[in-house]
């Protein structure tokens, strides 16, 4: 999970969707991106999971949440099904 203060939006990181070279990818454009930490409305910081959801992200950040864009990429669901019958 990586949030930006200055361009505003939270990336949400999907298991087996190639988040870790998004991550990398992101960070390597924009080095002020946090990592894993969301800020709450008091202006301190709290850790989150690095695939925590949107829900419990919002929880957290409470009002704060709605002045970021959310981004996210999914599997495709036969794909995820196949891989997991194989693995």
């Amino acid at each position: 999970m990586l949030i930006s203060e200055s361009r505003k939006f939270i990336y949400i990181a999907v298991p087996k969707t190639g988040s870790t070279s998004i991550e990398a990818h992101l960070t390597s454009l924009d080095p002020t991106i946090q990592r894993n930490r969301v800020p709450r409305p008091d202006g301190t910081w709290v850790d989150v999971h690095k695939h925590a959801s949107a829900a419990e992200i919002k929880s957290k950040m409470g009002e704060l949440f709605e002045e970021y864009s959310v981004v996210a990429f999914i599997r495709d669901p036969v794909s995820t099904a196949v891989s997991k019958y194989y693995h």
